[in-house]
Formats: structure tokens, sequence, C-alpha cells
């Protein structure tokens, strides 16, 4: 088994581990990434989510939006192409110490006490002095032993009106993505309901299906078959508008899985009555979307036209009390079924993971345990990358 070492060790090379390894980088720590896929990119380009919902454009999230764009120049202001993300983040990381470890999926972590010594493949072990889950299902912390949420609060834990009355297991359903584009013979095809990406093709959110268990290999395996069995009606469905399937996402989409309990959970409150929290590290907005679980593949109507206001996301949601030097980042931080659902999209991980890797650079640099570092500190850090960390600024 070969050992690789760095400063610090980024589990998961997509919309959040790109951006962290990227911001610890450029502090100065050496990193190495792993992704299990055989390319990075994570749901950008696994599951076509190839559009930049969330605001505001911050920090790395408005470099990636403009390098992006001078890559693939005809796309739409809130699009871009997968393909163009991953030759941007290449570019942003020529010269930096950093390695790419991709087919590698983690099946093991070790622990000496309270601290991570090393993850493991099947074939290389990473040892680090701090590391980053942002694989997007909460592996590693699941591997440490850290307690995790999964599933729908009871609307009383928290006073959440659009939580169930009672706690359940039930997450956000999956969605098939795929692209449409137009036909020759089809110069005036109506493009209404497509994302478009430019004048002639497009996003589509396709079969949305229910999958128990998103971190189970087996149940995701069947939603994407069910999914797919779904195709056939969709590819006639537009070729009577006058296009035809261009392209199919390699993965489902996936919204949730597991959420770690950290030291705090952010709330549907936090964010409609934009509670201030000492150790913000970004100010974001994006309606709750929590793709019902229950049937309707939309929001709820009620949220669908709710617009939510500008929110903070404290630190203590990305560390927890049993792990010394593990930080959590995208969307398996500390939240609710309800508020999950609103920063999991790609303009909020972003400058998630940013932070996750500013704070994993203070915690190496000082050898202090990530729930120790200096707020004020990732904050400063932050706002230098061009991110909002308070409601007040």
């Amino acid at each position: 088994m070969g050992i690789i070492n760095a400063d610090l060790i980024v589990c998961g090379g997509g919309t959040a581990g790109l951006p962290a390894a990227l911001a610890a980088a450029r502090a100065g720590a050496s990193v190495a990434v792993i992704e299990e896929d055989a390319s990075l990119g994570g749901a950008t380009a696994d599951q076509y989510i190839q559009m930049f919902c969330g605001r505001p454009y911050q920090g790395i999230l408005l470099e990636l939006k403009e390098k992006t764009r001078s890559f693939a120049p005809t796309v739409r202001d809130n699009t871009f192409r997968s393909s163009a993300a991953l030759l941007a983040y290449q570019e942003f990381f020529r010269g930096l110490p950093v390695t790419f470890h991709t087919r590698q999926r983690i099946v093991k972590v070790e622990l000496n006490c309270s601290s991570i010594v090393a993850v493991e493949s099947d074939t290389e072990r990473f040892e680090g002095k701090a590391f980053i889950d942002a694989t997007g299902d909460g592996s590693v912390a699941a591997l440490a032993g850290i307690p995790f949420r999964f599933g729908r609060e009871a609307a009383s834990e928290f006073d959440e009106e659009f939580a169930p009355p009672a706690a359940d297991r039930k997450i956000q359903r999956c969605t098939l993505m795929y692209t449409v584009k137009r036909l020759p013979d089809a110069p005036d095809a109506d493009t209404r309901g497509i994302v478009l990406l430019d004048e002639d093709e497009g996003l589509i959110w396709g079969p949305s299906v229910v999958c128990g268990d998103t971190t189970d290999p087996s149940l995701l395996a069947k939603a994407q078959e069910e999914a797919f069995a779904m195709m056939p009606a969709e590819v006639e469905r537009w070729r009577a508008r006058g296009f035809f399937v261009s392209s199919v996402a390699p993965k489902i989409g996936v919204r949730e899985s597991r959420r770690i309990a950290g030291l705090y959970t952010l709330s549907y409150h936090d964010i409609a009555d934009q509670r201030v929290h000492p150790d913000s590290v970004c100010v974001v907005n994006y309606n709750i979307d929590p793709w019902d679980p229950d049937g309707n593949p939309m929001h709820d109507n009620r949220l669908k036209s709710t617009h939510m206001p500008d929110y903070e996301i404290p630190y203590r949601c990305m560390v927890n009390d049993k792990v010394d030097n593990l930080i959590v980042t995208g969307r398996c931080v500390s939240a609710t079924h309800v508020a999950q659902s609103s920063l999991r999209v790609i303009g909020v991980v972003i400058p998630l993971g940013q932070a996750a890797g500013n704070a994993a650079y203070l915690a190496v640099r000082d050898g202090k345990a990530a729930r120790d570092i200096n707020a004020q500190e990732l904050r400063d850090m932050q706002r230098k990358g061009g991110v909002r960390v308070s409601l007040a600024e």
C-alpha cells in the first residue's frame, strides 16, 4: 500500500472539496485530494449540476463563474459547462502544492484517541494533520464515529413550519438530469421549461424518484435504474417539441444524505429570522427547496412563492466535539432537513468549502483542534478571499 503525506487531506474532489483544497493551498498548506470517481468535479460532472443556484457570487464561486465563461463563452449568465469548470480548476491549481488521487474510495479511517491519523482506500494510505470531509455523504465522518442526522426532524424539535409532525427517515427525492438540443429542422422550437446553456441546448430536471437511503449503493443503483426507465417517455416528449436528448448525466442527482451532529444545528429560523452568529463564515441566499419525499417532485407551493432573506452560516455547523482534526463541508454540515434544502446548492457549498480550507490551514498552522481555531481570523481570511461573512457588512 502506498503512503501519501500532506498537511491536509481533502476527501472528495467535487463541488465543496475543490474550493476547500484551493483555499488551503493558497494559504500555504500542502494538500492531497481524494476522489472516488475516475475524474474530479463531483456533482458538476457526474450529475450535470451546471447551474449557479444560490447567491451571491463571491470568493471562489465568483472566480469560477468568470473563468468558466472564458472556456465556454456562449453559456447563459447563470449556467456553465462541467468541462469548463474542470478546466477552470486546473488553471486555479497550477503551481500550488496539491496532488490529486482519483479512483480512491475511502474504506477506512484510522483514529488515535480523538484525532484522525489516516484514511485509506483499497490501495493507498493518506496521512495528514487535518482532514476535510467533502464527500457529500459524510462518509468520513461516519467512519470516524461522528453522530449524524438522517431524514426529517419533527416540526416541534426546531419549531419548523415545513417539517412533518413526527420525525422520519425520508429525504429529498433524487433527479436524473439531462440536456436537450434543438433539432435542425425545428429552429423555432419552444424553449420554455429549459434552463438554457446556450441558444440551442439546455438543462432538464428529469425523472425524480425516491431513494430510501442515498448512502446505500444498492438502493441508489435501483433509484437510478428506475429513473432511466422513464427516459424513453422523456425522449418522445421533447421530440414532439422539436428537441432531442443530447446527453444524460452519468449518475442520478442526490440532494441529501447524512448531516453531521455538529456544535450547532442550522434550522429554518436561522434562515428566516436572519440570526446573527459571531463565527459566521459566509452570508448566502437560496430558497427553502426540499423536493418533497412524499410524492411531489417539486417543493411545497407555499415555499415556492416565499422569498428567503440573506442568512449566515456559522463555523460551528462544520465541526464536532468527537474528532479534533475533522472539518465537514458541503451539504453534510450540521443542519435540519428543512435548512439543508437551502444550503445544499452550488452557490452555498462553494463558500462553505472555501471556509473549510481556510479553517484547516489555521488548525494545521496553530496545531489546534479544528473547533478551537480563531473564528475571527477565519472570518478575516474569508473576507480577504472575497466572501461576505456578516449580515452587517
